[in-house]
């Protein structure tokens, strides 16, 4: 587009978001452990395994978000 920059604004965040997205995706890490070991219960060893690559996901998503809050707070405080 004609005088559109490539640099997006800037936009107002907050460790805190990203710390309750962190507990968010725990919580539905748990969920889906739950689920899996349902699945291992019923002896579906193919819906257990991919509940349990949904436990691994929500866990890496949940620490994704925290090293966000983490870099959030560093730059807040570099900037005090």
């Amino acid at each position: 587009m004609v005088g559109q920059t490539d640099t997006l604004p800037a936009m107002e965040d907050s460790p805190e978001r990203h710390l309750e997205a962190a507990i968010r995706h725990e919580a539905a890490a748990s969920s889906h452990e739950r689920a899996a070991n349902f699945w291992d219960a019923q002896g579906d060893v193919e819906r257990s395994a991919l509940q349990r690559d949904l436990v691994n996901h929500e866990r890496q998503g949940a620490e994704l978000e925290r090293r966000w809050a983490a870099l959030i707070e560093r730059e807040t405080a570099a900037s005090d």
